[in-house]
């Protein structure tokens, strides 16, 4: 399930916490964020040359909702299949990475 990967890949180190940009440590605004495949967010002022995608406030709040929750409430969310879709591609984007390091 998504709540399992997401919990392994956090466990494992490879998503860092969502409130902090990966590279400065900032508090990441809650206008703007950056996806970053090595093991998370980014903020805007370390984006430099980084291959990002932006992404949604509210993708970011689902993800740290799945981070903390039970893996029953997670199954209780309705999730759209576009949000679902896009969580899926971040947690393979973060695996295949991984898997080339």
């Amino acid at each position: 399930s998504l709540s399992y990967a997401l919990r392994t890949l956090t466990g494992l180190g490879f998503l860092g916490d969502l409130r902090y940009c990966i590279q400065c440590q900032e508090k990441l605004e809650l206008k703007s964020h950056f996806f970053n495949k090595k093991q998370g967010f980014i903020c805007f002022n370390c984006l430099g040359g980084t291959q990002f995608s932006q992404v949604s406030l509210a993708m970011v709040k689902l993800l740290a909702f799945i981070q903390r929750s039970s893996f029953g409430d997670v199954e209780q969310l309705a999730v759209s299949e576009k949000d679902m879709e896009q969580l899926w591609l971040m947690v393979n984007d973060i695996i295949r990475y991984q898997k080339e390091c």
